[in-house]
């Protein structure tokens, strides 16, 4: 999955391909909240687009899968008309395959389009214009969906949003052209429901490749916001308007909720709805545990029926001592997200966005999340991260080196499974995406405070020559 930016948000140009393990460095400002949640825009839209799928799992025969279900994005009297105005202008086998093919082309993207606006809309909350790069008239993103499919979003000023997708139609028509001479296919064999559905399924299948593995890797994304401490303090009291609001008195009372981002929108509803059930990744809870000296968990308030509290539990001496969340130190609430997200929530093959995990955390602390990052990319979690930490980006080298050695650890990772951006301001002034070169040893020109740091250093021989002098 590539993506290719220019003009959007701070960003000038950028170009990002996805990996298990996608990091983005770089300082403040500089739009890599942005990127992460174009990130977001399009793994949703990709979710939703094959959620059908994805409900059968992978084991499901799709090819078997009825219309109705198969196609909730298609129209399959769309198609039947297609063949009646065939049938009445008399239109041989290989002209009617290029009209089906060609309506069901314009079905699939006129819904990719209305997702992709739905998502952008929805996740940036913001008026159109005001994503597109300040020193520009309009923002242009090209999305490499699949082989035969790319997306192409404008945004302008004027708040519009145009949305192109493109699909090979030939290259699709040839394919189906072949199966139909293959398996004998006659013209009037195609005024039967299933065979329309049959020849419905076939030209998906060529448009969306979703026997290629396409169906293992569309799975949720979760994107888990900065500041999430902030709004963690909060969810008694959005619980609380949350329940209200589904009762008939309390709307007619008149409760009003300020609008919300997309993203934290998203963040209280995995919260009001998590299960405490966990997932896959349960094997990380005693390395949450151990980072956070403790646990967290939901229980049930004792005061309001039907109300859960978030409480953090850890031992002091002999015993067991329990406070309400919002009373934890701030590394806990900033970790307590990413732990319940992780463990509860997360399915294999998901996506997991994470604004700056490093924050409020000990370098230590910082170090020890990274091992769990590398633990649950090797479990098939695909994790996308925002950072202004050199202490993750050494500890990831020092795993890839860990890798090349084969030293018998659980935090080695393999280099092709990671891709890493620094985004920077270049000699023109334009903020930018640059790649950076991972051996199979390290992390190359790894983007470091060091230079910070010799600054201090410099500063700080300065100071003490001048107070001997003065002295």
């Amino acid at each position: 999955m590539s993506i290719k930016i220019k003009n959007f948000g701070p960003i000038s140009e950028a170009e990002v391909e996805i990996r298990p393990l996608t990091i983005i460095v770089g300082k403040n400002n500089l739009g890599k909240s942005y990127l992460a949640q174009l990130l977001h825009a399009y793994l949703i839209t990709r979710l939703q687009f094959l959620r059908p799928y994805w409900h059968y799992g992978s084991t499901y025969d799709y090819s078997d899968l009825p219309s109705y279900l198969i196609f909730s994005n298609l129209n399959i009297e769309e198609v039947k008309n297609t063949l009646s105005e065939c049938r009445s202008n008399s239109y041989s086998l290989k002209e009617t395959v290029n009209e089906v093919v060609i309506n069901i082309v314009h079905q699939i993207e006129r819904r990719i389009n209305l997702l992709f606006k739905n998502a952008i809309e929805q996740i940036f909350s913001l008026p159109i214009g005001e994503l597109v790069n300040a020193n520009a008239r309009r923002s242009i993103i090209n999305f490499k969906m699949y082989d035969n499919l790319t997306v192409r979003l404008m945004l302008k000023k004027d708040n519009s949003i145009n949305i192109k997708t493109n699909i090979n139609k030939k290259s699709i028509t040839m394919q189906v052209s072949k199966f139909i001479e293959e398996n004998n296919i006659k013209l009037n064999d195609l005024r039967k429901t299933k065979e329309i559905e049959m020849l419905m399924n076939k030209i998906f299948s060529y448009a969306i490749p979703i026997s290629n593995g396409i169906l293992e890797k569309t799975q949720n994304s979760l994107y888990i916001p900065a500041g999430r401490s902030g709004l963690l303090e909060s969810y008694e009291v959005i619980q609380a308007a949350y329940n209200q609001l589904g009762t008939a008195s309390s709307i007619s009372r008149g409760i009003n909720i300020p609008p919300l981002s997309g993203t934290s929108s998203q963040f209280y509803n995995i919260y009001l709805k998590m299960s405490t059930r966990p997932g896959p990744y349960q094997f990380t809870t005693f390395d949450f545990q151990n980072i956070m000296s403790g646990d967290v968990l939901f229980i049930q308030d004792p005061y309001q029926n039907g109300f859960r509290k978030i409480v953090y539990r850890h031992k002091i001496g002999s015993k067991i001592h329990q406070i309400d969340l919002r009373h934890s130190a701030s590394m806990i609430k900033e970790l307590a997200p990413i732990y319940f997200i992780i463990k509860n929530l997360a399915k294999k093959e998901s996506t997991i966005i994470i604004e700056e995990p490093e924050s409020h955390l000990h370098p230590g602390a910082q170090a020890k999340l990274l091992e769990i990052f590398i633990k649950v990319v090797k479990e098939k979690l695909n994790l996308i991260i925002t950072t202004h930490s050199d202490i993750l980006l050494r500890k990831l080298s020092n795993c890839i080196g860990l890798y090349k050695i084969n030293k018998i650890n659980s935090a080695f990772i393999d280099p092709s499974l990671i891709h890493i951006y620094l985004i920077k301001e270049n000699s023109d002034l334009n903020i930018v995406l640059e790649n950076v070169e991972i051996s199979e040893y390290e992390i190359e020109s790894l983007p470091t405070f060091d230079d910070i740091l010799k600054e201090l250093y410099e500063e700080e021989i300065e100071i003490s020559e001048k107070i001997q002098v003065k002295g």
